[in-house]
């Protein structure tokens, strides 16, 4: 927590040469996101070790985003390195490279030594939420699984969200106690996923409090089916 508070101190010293009002604004808007991080992390100290090193990292971002007053720049500039994270079927996957092409070629060996067809998929990339694909019969091979992926690499998709602030979500999904916290819509949707991928097939009622707000009910008449479908459920109050 010291090496935070004097980190604080230092971009505080940052924002009095700003050049010019627009940008002296733009920094102590940043410094309050800052000063509230710092604020909502001291009450989850006992969180486990995963979470705290996810709070850990947002507050780095944010320090970072400071500097570079990135976050409040309309223009998100090049994208110098893909990300792409997920799974197909049952085999987790993570590619990276400066071109959608070396993205595709990756995938391509990947596949070669893991499957000959497949009919779903999740992705994300650059940390953002995942996307699901699924066909009603099968991609057949590399070329054809990959070309999936391929297709998604758009700059909107491509093209990392902004970070909220720290969130976080928490209640309960049917019976099941939980909580989730993140800097951006994405990351919170993405560990969602990933922990009611291997708990829940389908789900009819959840309680949701984002940021300590009064928990609200949601329930359907039938069924969300999977963990696509109930994330985006739990996430919807969850500002993008």
């Amino acid at each position: 927590m010291k090496k935070i508070i004097i980190g604080l101190f230092a971009i505080v010293s940052f924002s009095a040469i700003a050049q010019n009002t627009s940008l002296e604004y733009r920094i102590e808007r940043r410094l309050e996101v800052l000063n509230d991080l710092v604020a909502r992390q001291r009450a989850h100290l006992n969180l486990p070790q995963q979470d705290k090193e996810d709070i850990l990292r947002n507050i780095n971002q944010s320090i970072l985003s400071i500097r570079n007053d990135g976050p409040t720049n309309p223009d998100p500039g090049p994208i110098n390195n893909i990300i792409a994270e997920g799974r197909i079927e049952n085999h987790s996957f993570t590619f990276s490279g400066p071109t959608v092409g070396a993205v595709f070629n990756q995938c391509s060996d990947f596949i070669r030594t893991k499957l000959s067809q497949a009919d779903e998929l999740y992705v994300s990339f650059n940390g953002n939420a995942y996307i699901q694909k699924t066909t009603t019969g099968y991609w057949y091979g590399a070329d054809q699984i990959c070309n999936v992926i391929y297709q998604l690499m758009t700059p909107q998709n491509l093209t990392p969200e902004r970070p909220i602030g720290y969130t976080v979500v928490e209640g309960y999904l049917e019976n099941l106690r939980v909580e989730f916290v993140g800097n951006t819509h994405g990351e919170i949707f993405n560990k969602c996923m990933k922990y009611t991928e291997t708990r829940l097939t389908q789900a009819d009622e959840m309680e949701i409090s984002v940021n300590g707000g009064r928990r609200e009910r949601f329930t359907t008449t039938g069924y969300w089916y999977g963990a696509n479908q109930i994330c985006r459920i739990l996430t919807q109050k969850v500002p993008r």
